[in-house]
């Protein structure tokens, strides 16, 4: 199997692999999306000062206190395991996105921080971010009603918990409260977390709807984000197979290994690059980092495929080594058949040449050409030292 061929069906496996990847995204995406929608219930009506009470009833959580220790009692609403939107090694990657939407903070110093690191995760240094996210008066009622700001996710393989420091109450009081008490105040934190969540109100004095498909990627932003990772490989790849068919090596593997120990270290230098770009990016759009994590296994094979075409290119167009033409015969020549015709060209060695040589030729030269048959191909040595073919065979005189 040719090199070039070889690249070329890894970058198709890749790809194949990066859209699978997507596919599943956008299922885990969806879920999302309702799993939010019932946290958040109806919103249609939402003002400032005032909660609107979410429907507890219709939705499949479940509210539990917890105690451990001298801490906090902590009031956990636990999404059961059949809402099943997360992958156990997902959930870093989720805790970054849904905690920072949701405005998850870590705690500066809070009793048994060693209880909660052991059986919550939470988000860190996102102060700043829940600011922004959390529509200021809607933030300031949930202060009011939990009487703080500390908020934890807690993940595992049956779901994911809300957790909420309830410093305000004793444990007594928690566990004195009716159901109905307890579903009041649950619909009265629900209600807050979808008021914070609800668009502030337009020019002309009408709240907004609120959607929770707007807190994650539409498909236009998706696409936006498969084109910027996409295209510049299939260019890389476009090139690349231009190079080859401008400055044809005479030598196809020892050409592919030459550049292959070219291209690594640009590589590495520029997808070490990429990546801390990609950070500063993030500080102005955080929301665009699941889609870029999984799009960027992209980018090493696309600074990969362009170095190599920019080896393959410059070793030709540089090279102003004078042109050695060389008299051989066909050694042989042969159709490939899969998507229309390939046609292969064996030429014997010459003298200092180890091996026949191997060109893909068209269809007329292949009819042209006679096992047997005499003819003539100029080298250049190119300027890496890996030698092209600057004139393609043709019939000796």
């Amino acid at each position: 199997m040719q090199p070039l061929t070889l690249i070329l069906l890894l970058s198709l496996f890749v790809c194949f692999i990066i859209a699978i990847s997507v596919i599943a995204y956008q299922k885990q995406q969806k879920r999302l999306v309702k799993v939010l929608e019932s946290l958040a219930g109806p919103l249609s009506g939402a003002v400032q000062g005032k909660c609107l009470i979410a429907r507890l009833e219709e939705t499949p959580y479940k509210l539990q206190f917890a105690k451990q220790g001298k801490g906090p009692a902590l009031a956990v609403i636990t999404i059961p395991g059949n809402a099943g939107f997360i992958m156990a090694v997902r959930k870093r990657m989720f805790l970054d996105s849904w905690g920072e939407r949701l405005g998850l903070t870590s705690p500066p110093d809070i009793p048994d921080k060693d209880f909660l690191k052991d059986h919550y995760v939470h988000a860190d240094n996102l102060e700043k971010a829940a600011q922004v996210l959390w529509r200021q008066d809607a933030l300031n009622a949930i202060r009011g009603l939990l009487e703080t700001k500390m908020h934890y996710l807690r993940l595992d393989e049956t779901g994911a918990s809300l957790v909420i420091p309830l410093a305000s109450m004793a444990e007594k009081d928690l566990l004195a409260l009716t159901p109905g008490e307890i579903r009041g105040k649950a619909a009265k934190l629900f209600a807050a977390v979808g008021a914070a969540l609800q668009p502030a109100r337009n020019p002309v004095g009408e709240v907004k709807p609120f959607s929770a498909s707007a807190l994650f990627f539409d498909k236009k932003q998706s696409m936006i984000m498969a084109m910027a990772t996409s295209l510049p490989l299939i260019v890389s790849l476009i090139l690349m197979i231009l190079a080859k068919k401008m400055y044809t090596p005479l030598s196809g593997q020892a050409m592919m290994s030459g550049a292959f120990r070219f291209s690594i270290m640009p590589t590495v230098i520029g997808v070490l690059l990429f990546l801390f770009a990609g950070r500063l990016w993030f500080r102005k759009t955080p929301e665009s980092h699941r889609l870029f994590m999984v799009f960027s296994l992209l980018i090493p094979m696309t600074f990969f495929m362009a170095c190599i075409a920019g080896f393959m290119f410059t070793n030709g167009a540089l090279d102003s080594s004078p042109a050695v033409f060389y008299t051989t015969e066909v050694a042989g020549k042969k159709v490939y058949h899969g998507k229309g015709a390939h046609y292969s060209l064996s030429l014997a060695p010459w003298s200092g040449k180890k091996g026949d040589v191997r060109f893909s030729i068209s269809e007329k030269q292949y009819e042209q050409f006679e096992i047997g048959q005499k003819v003539t191909l100029g080298v250049r040595s190119g300027m890496w030292g890996y030698e092209w073919v600057s004139s393609p065979p043709i019939a000796a005189q």
